[in-house]
C-alpha cells in the first residue's frame, strides 16, 4: 500500500513535470500572449496527471510483485478528475480555488489506491 502510494506520488509529479517540459517544448519562439501557454499548461495536467498517478503506481506495485492491471488503475484516476471537474460548479469550488486543486491532486491518488484495493479484494 506505501509503494502505491510512493510510486503514484512520484508518477503524479513526473507527469506534471513532463507537461511542462512538453509546453517548453511546444512554445519555443516568444510570440504567445501568455494565454496559449496557461491554457495548454492545464489542459495537459489534466490529461497526464491521473496518466501519471495511475502508471506510477503501477510500477510500484510490480517491483513489489502485484500486477494489477493498469486500465483499472487509470481509470480509477480518471475518473476521479471528471469528478471533480463535474461537480466543480454545484460545489461552488470555482471559488474556492485552494480547495479544487486539492481535491484534483488528491483524489486520483486516492482512486487508484481504492481500485488497487478492490482489486486486491476480489482477485484472492
Amino acid at each position: 500500500m506505501i509503494f502505491a502510494l510512493l510510486g503514484s506520488i512520484l508518477g503524479g509529479t513526473a507527469a506534471i513535470l513532463s507537461s511542462a517540459l512538453l509546453i517548453k517544448l511546444i512554445f519555443l519562439s516568444n510570440t504567445t500572449s501568455g494565454w496559449e501557454e496557461l491554457s495548454y499548461g492545464i489542459l495537459f495536467i489534466i490529461l497526464l496527471y491521473p496518466l501519471g498517478t495511475a502508471a506510477g503506481a503501477a510500477v510500484a506495485l510490480r517491483l513489489k510483485n502485484y500486477h494489477p492491471p493498469i486500465w483499472k488503475l487509470t481509470t480509477a484516476a480518471y475518473l476521479a478528475e471528471i469528478l471533480v471537474l463535474l461537480l466543480a460548479e454545484p460545489l461552488h469550488l470555482n471559488l474556492k480555488t485552494n480547495l479544487l486543486v486539492s481535491l484534483m491532486f488528491l483524489l486520483p491518488i486516492a482512486a487508484v489506491l481504492s481500485a488497487f484495493l478492490l482489486h486486491l479484494r476480489y482477485t484472492k
